[in-house]
């Protein structure tokens, strides 16, 4: 009986140190990589009308599966997606567009770059979306100039 009670302790012992070398395996949970830095922080969806609600959001280094974690404020109205529907975002390096997905990596919007830095979704999609940097109070938007 005591054997049997010694081999099971040696092999619980064992399984955990193989579970603990497997996760300092893993990379942190926060690994964004450095090309993707400069995306992480607020952001904001627009509609064309610039008059019309916008949809604050923040891109995470949380990493999820499927990309990295969007943390929302607030619940956005229509015609935005559901606070569910924007929960992961990621940036394809073949052509820099950043895809907006759920948390099963159903994706919600795909938000193509353009010449001026912004992103928007296709022009045949209705409604049409903008992710933009927030305005500050000052309203010189998210960039700074390099004097």
């Amino acid at each position: 009986m005591r054997l049997a009670s010694t081999l099971r302790l040696a092999a619980l012992l064992a399984s955990l140190a193989t579970g603990a070398a497997h996760a300092q395996s893993l990379p942190p949970s926060n690994s964004l990589p450095d090309d993707l830095q400069s995306y992480a922080g607020d952001w904001e969806l627009q509609q064309e009308d610039a008059n019309a609600a916008t949809c604050p959001l923040t891109f995470t280094d949380q990493q999820v599966q499927g990309g990295w974690a969007i943390t929302l404020p607030d619940t956005c109205a229509a015609p935005f997606p559901a606070a569910s529907a924007l929960a992961v975002w990621s940036v394809d390096s073949s052509d820099g567009s950043i895809t907006i997905s759920d948390a099963a990596g159903h994706p919600t919007m795909k938000l193509l770059a353009d010449p001026d830095g912004f992103y928007a979704t296709d022009e045949d999609t209705t409604p049409r979306f903008y992710l933009v940097t927030p305005q500050d109070p000052n309203d010189a938007g998210g960039e700074t100039d390099a004097d």
